[in-house]
C-alpha cells in the first residue's frame, strides 16, 4: 500500500502544477452527523468513511472529496473544528486551491474498512449535479456541505446505519472568515463569490437544501 496515491498526494501534485496567477480558492464547512456517547464526551459516526464528491465538468480532468474518515488504518484520521454532541455534529472548515472552471458536487459514499471494505455509494444513474464555478484570484463561497445517516433494519430486525442525504446551508460571516484562515495569507484579501447552493432546489432525493 506504500505507492498508493492518496487524495491528499493528488491534491498537493495539483496545487504545484498551478501558478499563483492561476489559482481560485473554494472556502466552506464540511461536516457530518454523528452520535454521541452516554458521557457527551465523543461523538462518533456509524461508518469509517463518509464523503461527498466533486469532479470538474470543463476539460480539466480531476476529481476530489470532501470526507470524515475515523478507523484509517494508512493514515491519519480526520481533524475536526467543531464537535457539536447536541447537535450531533462534527466538521471542519476547508480551503480548496483549485484551477479557475466549473465543477459539480455529484456523489456520495459511506463506507466501512474491515473485511476488505464494505458500504453504500451511488450508481452513475442515482448521481446528482449540484453546480457551482471557480474564477482566478478569487475565493468562491461554496457554504455549508453536510453528510447524513438514517436509521434503518437489517433482516434480523436490529437497527442499521443506512445513507441520509447531502445537506446544503448557508455560513454565518464569521464562520466564512474562520473558513477563509484556511487559506495562505496572500490570498486572504481576494473577492468573494457566492454560490449559494443552499438557495437552489435540486431534483434529487439524495440532495435537501435547507432554505
Amino acid at each position: 500500500m506504500a505507492g498508493c496515491v492518496t487524495y491528499e498526494d493528488q491534491r498537493n501534485k495539483l496545487i504545484e502544477s498551478l501558478d499563483e496567477s492561476e489559482r481560485s480558492y473554494l472556502v466552506g464547512k464540511y461536516s457530518v452527523q454523528c452520535k454521541a456517547n452516554s458521557s457527551g464526551t465523543k461523538c462518533g459516526q456509524p461508518f469509517n468513511s463518509m464523503s461527498v464528491y466533486y469532479t470538474a465538468t470543463g476539460e480539466l480532468e480531476y476529481s476530489d472529496r470532501f470526507s470524515s474518515v475515523r478507523g484509517n488504518m494508512f493514515g491519519a484520521d480526520t481533524s475536526y473544528d467543531i464537535i457539536d454532541s447536541k447537535k450531533e455534529e462534527k466538521g471542519y472548515y476547508f480551503c480548496r486551491i483549485l484551477p479557475a472552471g466549473a465543477y459539480s458536487l455529484f456523489t456520495i459514499k459511506y463506507w466501512n474498512f474491515a473485511g476488505g471494505g464494505s458500504g453504500y455509494y451511488l450508481d452513475e444513474k442515482d448521481q446528482f449535479d449540484i453546480p457551482f464555478s471557480l474564477v482566478a484570484k478569487k475565493i468562491t463561497v461554496l457554504d455549508h456541505v453536510k453528510l447524513t445517516t438514517d436509521m434503518g433494519e437489517n433482516i434480523f430486525g436490529l437497527d442499521l446505519a443506512v445513507p441520509g442525504n447531502v445537506e446544503l446551508s448557508s455560513l454565518t460571516e464569521n464562520e466564512i472568515q474562520l473558513a477563509l484562515e484556511k487559506c495562505p495569507e496572500a490570498a486572504r484579501g481576494y473577492e468573494l463569490l457566492n454560490q449559494n447552493i443552499w438557495e437552489k432546489h435540486y431534483e434529487s432525493s439524495f440532495v435537501r437544501s435547507k432554505n
